[in-house]
């Protein structure tokens, strides 16, 4: 197809739907290939939605289910539930951002100016992982000795140390 209607095309299936005999087969081939081009890019952002999501959820799951267990004393369980909830609020704020992104085209201008203190969302993203972590037998231990910010959106720095230490304990 490529070499006969000098279209891009990628791997996959496409269906060409409502041939006209009499049109233009070229034109009928890349409204095909654009569709097909579409429904990768949706694939691919709900698999991202997906894996941003997984992670703050499982660390629900897992604080609440040992809080479930009943063997922590309270100051521990007070611990766990902050962590929940602190967890809870920032998967709203990541579908908050999704929803965003959706209604907005995201230039880097909108990113500038925003800063986080990165010793505290390091020790955050530990907690995050901790529970994924002990299910799989692993010990997450975070002693961040310097204090720095960084120029990045604090929940955007989080999720990222998350997916990295989520990745290293898997």
């Amino acid at each position: 197809i490529s070499l006969r209607s000098d279209l891009r095309v990628e791997t996959g299936w496409t269906m060409l739907t409502l041939l006209d005999a009499h049109g233009d087969l070229t034109r009928d081939i890349a409204a095909a290939l654009e569709r097909g081009a579409r429904e990768r890019e949706r694939y691919e952002f709900f698999s991202a939605i997906g894996h941003e999501l997984r992670t703050p959820l499982t660390s629900i799951r897992g604080y609440i289910e040992t809080l479930l267990e009943g063997d922590t004393d309270a100051v521990t369980a007070r611990h766990f539930l902050e962590t929940a909830r602190r967890e809870a609020l920032r998967m709203g704020r990541l579908l908050e951002g999704m929803f965003e992104f959706s209604l907005l085209d995201l230039s880097s201008e909108a990113l500038t100016g925003r800063s986080c203190d990165l010793r505290g969302q390091l020790i955050q993203a530990c907690e995050v992982v901790r529970p994924l972590a002990q299910s799989r037998g692993v010990t997450v231990e975070c002693a961040p000795v310097i204090d720095a910010a960084a120029a990045i959106d604090p929940d955007a720095c989080q999720q990222l140390v998350v997916n990295l230490l989520d990745n290293a304990v898997k």
